[in-house]
């Protein structure tokens, strides 16, 4: 596995591109703005968020750069968008209560089915991103979380993802593998993945899932910085300076030039 530090956004994008347009397909979907699931504040105060700044520049930059990309390809084919929230991983965060395993069993419940239905829309900045670049949350794929007022939720959660899923080397492969082999959210013969992956996830995505789909799933994946201690939130060059970004198609790690 090669890797070079990119220096700006240009032959990313244009790789992307046409890669997208090679592959074919009808339609390109794009797993963009990420985010992880954060909980705050006591009592009836106590809440769960999306935690939009706490991988740098990541979340808000992804959506940006999805965004960009799908206004040239959908004029070539319909362009939606899919946003995971990590409700895994974050679930003790310093500095707040610890809060049982009911209790934030009910701030993300809470937390979903304020964002699902008709007139939902997702967080700032990436609902003002979106609509800058001629999208709303009516291109978003909604997820089925088979729960009361949360059957169209504008996130994908993890939790929901790895619980539907098959078995896999590991359970952020389980929740991955899950999204790319239903065909309610993404159509193999049809769809052409376009997926910002945070770069800890690289190997479990790499050897976990597309090692094992091989030419079954046609897709480009960027896996790129997620430390907010090294890229800021506002930071989009530092990720480029400071930071390598991995670029992969299909089988294979690709170096951008």
């Amino acid at each position: 596995m090669s890797k070079v530090q990119l220096r700006n956004e240009t032959e990313l994008i244009h790789r992307v591109i046409a890669d997208a347009l090679s592959s074919k397909r009808e339609n390109f979907v794009f797993q963009a703005g990420h985010f992880p699931l954060f909980y705050r504040g006591k009592g009836k105060d106590a809440e769960a968020y999306a935690a939009l700044d706490q991988w740098g520049a990541f979340t808000p930059y992804s959506m940006e750069l999805a965004c960009k990309i799908g206004k040239e390809l959908k004029q070539f084919g319909n362009v939606r968008f899919a946003v995971i929230a990590d409700d895994v991983f974050y679930d003790h965060i310093r500095g707040v209560p610890n809060y049982n395993h009911s209790h934030k069993r009910g701030m993300r419940k809470r937390f979903y089915k304020s964002h699902s239905g008709a007139d939902a829309k997702l967080p700032e900045p990436l609902n003002g991103i979106m609509q800058a670049n001629g999208f709303s949350s009516l291109d978003i794929i909604r997820h089925d979380h088979r729960q009361f007022g949360r059957r169209d939720c504008l996130f994908f959660g993890e939790k929901v993802l790895r619980a539907d899923g098959s078995p896999a080397k590991n359970q952020c492969a389980r929740a991955y593998r899950e999204f790319v082999s239903n065909p309610k959210y993404f159509v193999k013969e049809k769809d052409y993945l376009i997926s910002f992956v945070p770069d800890r996830c690289m190997g479990n995505i790499c050897n976990g899932v597309l090692e094992d789909l091989g030419a079954g799933v046609s897709a480009s994946h960027i896996f790129m910085q997620t430390d907010s201690t090294l890229v800021h939130m506002t930071d989009r060059t530092g990720i480029w300076n400071d930071r390598s970004v991995y670029y992969r198609r299909d089988g294979e790690l690709r170096k951008v030039e």
